[in-house]
């Protein structure tokens, strides 16, 4: 430990206060990455185990991961618990086996316990309290809803009773604070609720919020209203997929901020179905026939009139009086003909009539100026340009005269405001670009530097005899001039004297009284010696195991030669 120490010292000893606060701050920063890297790797990914969860269950659930050691966190104002992955599935299992993962809604699981004995009106309420908690688990999935709760009216079938009551809903939702849900999602959670239920319609689904207030649409949905929705929906839907359309076109050809276009549409909302059925009698074909032939033999007779003078063989006989023939004669032809049957159905939502409005910009032109300066002319659209563009839009959005379609394309000088402000912010976010940019080289500069300051610290600690980092003028001004002084023949005898002198009131700047009446060469070697002395006690204070290795080696060698 003592060596350690003793290391350190002698590391940051050399070492200036800017680069310690230096390094201090590098260690600092480098020491913070490493923990935080450290402590996000080794936390625990935690995923949910079980939610909605009442609080006996929560709490029966915390004491048994308490008992296993299992690091568990309860979000959702404790109805939810969240515990590491490696754990969830094993977990889930084990709490559901020991039925300990009831929550706030029950749904078909109701039915899973045994009903013998239970009454007709039970299972009623089981059933609805059933389709209850499933549409309120369903309806919690959404990300927007915290908690919901779903309420039903299921009438009862009665024989007996001439009307019946509809069925109804009432859904309360406690939406997250900071969230909202769109339209279509609340049309979506009455869909939902309506087709869950047997015999409800969406118009009797009522949806409110935390705070009372209704939030569904209910007189939208019903009736002709739902369907004055659905047709405007149609139209604004078709006209702005027409304007995305045009616009976008016109952008890339004139530049953005440069045209404004405008769709209107007229639709056919007449709903017509026919059905038709055609014969053609040019195409019959004989499938059966039946031919039947009657002959009729007709004689008048008349009997003989009883008389006591008629021979007896005579009586109750009958006479011909007269007679004739008669033959009748009857074809049945049974025939087949083509028929074709149609069925004809309008569109519905047909475009009738398109009406496209264009606005142009003036053109913009940059002329350059006399002394550097550029000027932006505007200058408006030839007819020949109008056309091509009026020629371009009728083309891209399907503009038919026959049916009465428009397109109008006006010029007109737009307002700078917007224009200018976006120059502007332009401007701002150049000039930004441009501060980020040196600060970023400024910072980069400054941790080169400090880089630099610390390595040549290390090697300095360990060359003590390495140049300087930067150049020292005024070192080497003084040892020019020193050099110059010790040339020969240079400079006249009074000069010598005077830096003797100089040098000697130099030295005695440091010499006490009794020194001070050396000679000055006397002096000059005491001074030697002093600075000498002050050298060899630095190396051995700051430089101990130098020192102390230096006189082990002198020993050795005074030994040797001794021995020798």
């Amino acid at each position: 430990m003592a060596q350690f120490t003793e290391s350190l010292k002698s590391f940051f000893e050399p070492l200036s206060t800017a680069q310690k606060v230096l390094f201090g701050t590098l260690s600092v920063i480098v020491l913070s990455v490493m923990i935080s890297v450290f402590v996000w790797a080794t936390k625990p990914d935690y995923t949910l185990l079980f939610g909605s969860l009442t609080s006996s269950s929560a709490q029966s659930i915390i004491e048994e991961l308490r008992t296993q050691s299992v690091s568990y966190e309860l979000r959702d104002n404790g109805k939810s618990i969240y515990v590491p992955r490696s754990y969830v599935y094993d977990l889930r299992i084990q709490f559901a086996s020991e039925g300990m993962t009831d929550s706030n809604y029950k749904g078909y699981e109701l039915f899973d316990s045994n009903t013998l004995g239970m009454t007709d009106f039970m299972q009623r309420v089981n059933l609805k309290r059933a389709l209850e908690g499933e549409l309120s688990r369903t309806i919690n999935n959404l990300n927007q809803v915290e908690f919901s709760r779903v309420h039903l009216v299921l009438p009862e079938r009665s024989p007996f009773s001439e009307g019946s009551v509809e069925a109804s809903s009432s859904v309360i939702l406690n939406i997250k604070p900071s969230q909202r849900l769109t339209n279509s999602q609340i049309e979506g959670i009455s869909a939902l609720v309506a087709g869950s239920v047997e015999e409800l319609m969406v118009e009797n689904v009522t949806i409110l919020d935390q705070k009372g207030n209704k939030i569904s649409q209910n007189d939208m949905m019903a009736g002709d209203m739902a369907t004055s929705s659905a047709q405007l929906k149609l139209q604004r839907e078709t006209e702005l997929y027409l304007r995305e359309k045009g616009q976008t076109m016109l952008d890339r050809v004139l530049g953005a901020g440069n045209s404004i276009l405008r769709v209107s549409t007229d639709h056919d909302f007449e709903r017509i179905s026919r059905n038709s059925q055609l014969i053609d009698p040019e195409s019959r074909i004989v499938i059966s026939e039946e031919q039947r032939t009657e002959t009729n033999n007709n004689i008048k007779r008349e009997p003989v009139p009883y008389d006591e003078n008629d021979p007896p063989d005579l009586r109750g006989q009958s006479i011909d009086l007269g007679g004739g023939n008669s033959e009748s004669q009857v074809k049945i032809r049974n025939y087949e003909v083509n028929t074709t049957q149609q069925s004809y159905e309008k569109p519905v939502g047909v475009v009738t009539r398109m009406s496209v409005s264009v606005l142009l910009d003036y053109k913009r032109n940059v002329m350059a100026g006399a002394e550097g300066q550029d000027s932006v002319v505007y200058t408006p659209y030839a007819n020949a340009e109008i056309r091509d563009i009026e020629n371009v839009v009728r083309s891209a959005l399907g503009i038919q005269i026959g049916r009465g379609d428009e397109v109008s394309i006006t010029q007109i000088r737009f307002q700078d405001d917007f224009a200018n402000e976006f120059m502007n912010q332009q401007v701002y976010y150049q000039e930004q670009i441009q501060m980020n940019e040196w600060l970023r080289w400024g910072l980069i500069l400054l941790g080169l530097m400090a880089a630099l300051g610390l390595l040549y610290g290390i090697v300095r600690r360990v060359n003590p005899n390495a140049p300087p980092l930067f150049f020292d003028m005024k070192k080497e001004i003084d040892q020019s001039q020193q050099q110059q002084k010790a040339l020969p023949g240079q400079g006249s005898e009074d000069e010598t004297i005077s830096e003797e002198e100089a040098e000697l009131d130099y030295l005695d700047d440091d010499l006490d009284v009794y020194q001070r009446k050396l000679s000055p060469e006397a002096q000059r070697r005491l001074k030697m010696k002093s600075k000498m002395y002050d050298e060899v006690k630095n190396f051995a204070e700051f430089k101990s195991e130098d020192a102390a290795n230096m006189v082990r080696s002198l020993l050795m060698q005074n030994k040797n030669s001794e021995d020798n």
